[in-house]
């Protein structure tokens, strides 16, 4: 674990929170998720998007895993909105090469879009747009608080003997936890209510994973879950906690300071996603076949 003060830049915390040797893990197969956790205010937003003087961790990201793509390699992006029971994609038609990908929540199959990108100004120009639809609203601590939980990741592929790597990187701006009283209108009350009820069920997920006790249950507690639960299950795994110093947020960062050292005990054991090519394959069954044959 890493202490970070606020005089610490992103990119200085990119290089202290080793995300670099979680790209080399992404390029071997590996998923990994990076979780920005805290309350309204502390800055989960800004250490994720930065602004247009300061590149938060998306940018660092991009930037990294782009200049690692090596020939026959490609790159896909995906952008999702969660609130406590649904999932949005928010990448629409950008113009560019697209697939379809699919997740299940609540038993219903959701689609999504993911782009093919080729240079950090086309992800940020992709995520720029889908990020201008993020639900906002206003509470005591913060005028332009984020209302929902975003999803982004980078889909890479990459060519290894007989077959390719598939790796993704899931980077999560949670929404805030916060007092429903902090909220001048029943809708943002109700708000704060759901975001709470998934952070909970997203908080009893990260303690089982201290023991490694996940279980499919565990991906039917709410869209946050169902979308994280194959990461969370066999991959890896960093959160940065992020504190208010304000006075009278004590309480919320005490919360916050307990769960971060709740999840010190977190171990993961990361699965390698290898797919045989097409060719591969065929030589696989006609080596069945022949076994079946003898």
């Amino acid at each position: 674990s890493q202490t970070l003060g606020e005089s610490t830049t992103t990119t200085s915390a990119y290089v202290d929170l080793g995300f670099s040797q979680r790209v080399s893990s992404v390029f071997q197969g590996c998923n990994e998720a990076v979780l920005a956790y805290g309350c309204t205010g502390s800055g989960k937003t800004f250490t994720i998007f930065g602004n247009a003087h300061r590149p938060g961790l998306l940018t660092l990201f991009a930037q990294d895993i782009l200049a690692r793509v090596p020939s026959g390699g490609q790159v896909l992006v995906s952008c999702l909105e969660l609130t406590h029971a649904a999932v949005t994609d928010r990448l629409g038609d950008s113009g560019l090469e697209r697939q379809q990908g699919s997740v299940m929540v609540g038993g219903k199959q959701v689609k999504f879009t993911a782009v093919v990108v080729h240079s950090v100004r086309q992800v940020l120009a992709v995520l720029d747009r889908a990020i201008v639809h993020r639900r906002v609203g206003s509470t005591t601590y913060n005028q332009c608080s984020s209302r929902s939980h975003v999803l982004i990741r980078f889909h890479v592929r990459v060519p290894v003997a007989k077959g390719e790597a598939v790796g993704c990187l899931s980077v999560v701006d949670l929404a805030g936890c916060e007092r429903e009283v902090h909220n001048a209108t029943d809708q943002g009350r109700q708000e704060a209510r759901q975001i709470n009820q998934s952070l909970t069920q997203l908080n009893r997920t990260l303690l089982k994973m201290q023991t490694r006790e996940l279980d499919p249950s565990d991906r039917r507690q709410g869209a946050l879950n169902a979308v994280l639960y194959d990461s969370f299950k066999d991959g890896g795994i960093c959160a940065i906690f992020c504190i208010d110093p304000r006075l009278d947020r004590l309480a919320e960062a005490r919360h916050t300071l307990a769960m971060a050292t709740s999840c010190l005990a977190i171990r993961t054991v990361k699965r390698v996603n290898r797919h045989p090519t097409r060719e591969t394959q065929a030589d696989l069954s006609d080596a069945r076949m022949g076994a079946l044959t003898r």
